[in-house]
């Protein structure tokens, strides 16, 4: 009796939310942006700044960038666009190669030393962390897990240090951790394994 009850109600909801979606009044919501041509991204960040673009082969000619209109783009954005559509930017020789993230750890990204903060948050980057109370294989567990698979993390156990390659923000958070983790080494608040 009851399965006889809870059906009409059903129908009757799924009817009336498909009527109110359908009515003329109401805007469609529309869940993506069509796709953006790679070039006119491109164009729009070289008329901004003096960068010029070379597009590795096999890199998409559309990309999905969002709902945004192309004169607030800038190289941050840009680099957030590219990141979404599993590509990255490396500045080679004062040329921006635009690649796919799976080959960007073969490029030549800049490394990053202490305090310099001039990077975009998705601008790929290169870190070496020292240590001081704690050894440094025994961050790369902890650490691996919160970084994408095309990045790179390693231990250099004779300087005691880390070296990670990835986007500048998460690098950033990274060192944020790795930090924590010697401050907290050295006020005996971890349990050491030398």
């Amino acid at each position: 009796m009851k399965t006889r009850i809870l059906l009409p109600v059903a129908a009757l909801v799924w009817a009336s939310t498909g009527f109110a979606e359908s009515t003329p009044n109401s805007s469609p919501t529309v869940p993506f942006a069509e796709p953006v041509e790679l070039e006119s991204l491109l164009n729009q960040v070289e008329q901004q700044t003096d960068r010029s673009f070379l597009v590795a082969a096999g890199v998409p000619k559309h990309l999905m960038a969002g709902h945004f209109k192309l004169d607030q783009l800038d190289y941050p954005l840009l680099l957030s666009v590219l990141r979404n559509n599993d590509l990255a930017a490396v500045t080679v020789q004062g040329v921006t190669n635009i690649v796919p993230e799976t080959s960007v750890r073969s490029y030549p990204v800049p490394t990053v030393g202490d305090g310099e903060t001039e990077f975009a948050d998705d601008e790929w980057v290169t870190k070496l962390v020292y240590l001081d109370n704690i050894t440094a294989p025994h961050t790369i567990p902890i650490l691996r897990p919160l970084m994408p698979q095309v990045a790179h993390l390693a231990a250099v156990s004779e300087l005691n240090a880390v070296l990670i390659v990835d986007r500048f923000a998460n690098v950033n958070r990274l060192e944020g951790l790795l930090e924590d983790l010697d401050r907290a080494a050295g006020a005996g608040q971890v349990a050491r394994s030398d």
